[in-house]
């Protein structure tokens, strides 16, 4: 599991989020049985958030982290578009307002189901995260596998960078104000690194213009 926790001075707010992968071991389990099992745990852990979501357009954990950070400071502030801190995750992570969509491009499918292998973050106002997983596996028959989020690849840094629909210019822009010149085609591993550090910001850039927007939507 990647671990990190967070202090927002500003609103005094403390948390810590937890990012992990599984492989169920339950032979029959639907969506509804998992939406669930999380609103239990969610209950019984008061104040934690369970979301499991498909990562294919996730960069990396700091993607997670970033809309984790804004979901948690909008309900702290009371500024949250949806009235759901799992579904304010997922309108973060997908960086649009229209929740339908973001449900379509991050939520599960029964495909990721049957897959049996899930993409998962905790948020914990206490230092309960393994507590938490460990019942989410436990409850599941679910075993860790080795998390993959922060592996680097051109084709990755392209297809998210298509998703958000960020243009190559935007991309030159910041870098050119990190001091770098690169070429966005077969950049080395050094530079594939930065790229991912420019995209981070862009994508943070977009939650945060999201997090301007007040008016609550159903």
């Amino acid at each position: 599991m990647i671990i990190k926790s967070f202090k927002i001075n500003e609103v005094d707010l403390k948390y810590s989020v937890g990012i992990s992968k599984l492989k169920l071991g339950l032979n029959s389990l639907s969506l509804e049985d998992l939406f669930k099992l999380i609103e239990d745990i969610q209950k019984d852990k008061k104040g934690s958030m369970i979301q499991f979501f498909n990562d294919d357009f996730i960069l990396n954990s700091e993607h997670v982290f970033h809309a984790c950070y804004f979901t948690m400071k909008a309900f702290k502030k009371g500024v949250n578009i949806l009235n759901q801190k799992n579904l304010e995750f997922i309108l973060y992570l997908a960086s649009k307002r229209q929740i339908k969509q973001s449900l379509y491009d991050f939520g599960l499918k029964f495909e990721h189901i049957s897959n049996k292998k899930l993409t998962y973050c905790i948020i914990s106002p206490s230092m309960e995260l393994s507590l938490i997983d460990e019942d989410i596996l436990q409850k599941l028959n679910a075993k860790h596998l080795d998390i993959d989020l922060n592996k680097i690849s051109y084709d990755k840094f392209k297809r998210v960078k298509d998703y958000f629909q960020i243009s190559d210019n935007q991309i030159l822009v910041v870098l050119k104000t990190y001091g770098l010149n690169i070429i966005l085609e077969n950049p080395s591993k050094e530079d594939l690194i930065n790229l991912y550090k420019v995209l981070n910001d862009l994508i943070s850039e977009k939650m945060a213009l999201l997090s301007l927007e007040k008016i609550k939507v159903n």
